[in-house]
């Protein structure tokens, strides 16, 4: 499909809403004190996963939060700077222009958000994860 390394920037809104749903709530993993990091795995295996089925090598993740979901996506967050795995967290940030301003070096976006097709033009594409496990892309 590509030749090189290209560029990602992976919308991790679809990730850690698939990853919050996983398990339905049930605390499988915990660290030594009990703080739960279930969501965490299942968040880290989606992401894995992803990045095999497309065989990701170089990204940034962009995570965007609202009052309710800050606290799990912070604990991804914080799980991504621990392995200095390059991310972007803007709390309450407005994602349009983020995502705009990351584009630029990026040859794909993936992201289930239609209105980042905007963003698409003859050296940039969309690539919408399918709740099925299959993607379509906008080129």
């Amino acid at each position: 499909m590509r030749s090189g390394v290209e560029n990602f920037v992976i919308d991790a809104k679809f990730l850690v809403e698939s990853a919050a749903h996983a398990f339905c709530g049930a605390p499988l993993m915990a660290t030594p004190d009990d703080v739960d990091q279930t969501f965490v795995f299942g968040f880290t295996r989606d992401l894995l996963r992803l990045r095999l089925s497309l065989g990701i090598q170089s990204f940034t993740c962009v995570f965007t939060s609202d009052e309710k979901s800050s606290d799990i996506i912070f604990r991804a967050v914080d799980f991504m700077r621990e392995l200095q795995i390059p991310h972007l967290y803007e709390q309450k940030g407005q994602r349009g222009p983020i995502f705009k301003s990351l584009a630029g070096n990026a040859a794909w976006i993936v992201s289930r958000d239609m209105s980042l097709a905007q963003l698409v033009c003859a050296d940039r594409h969309l690539i919408i994860p399918q709740e099925d496990g299959e993607f379509s892309v906008i080129t």
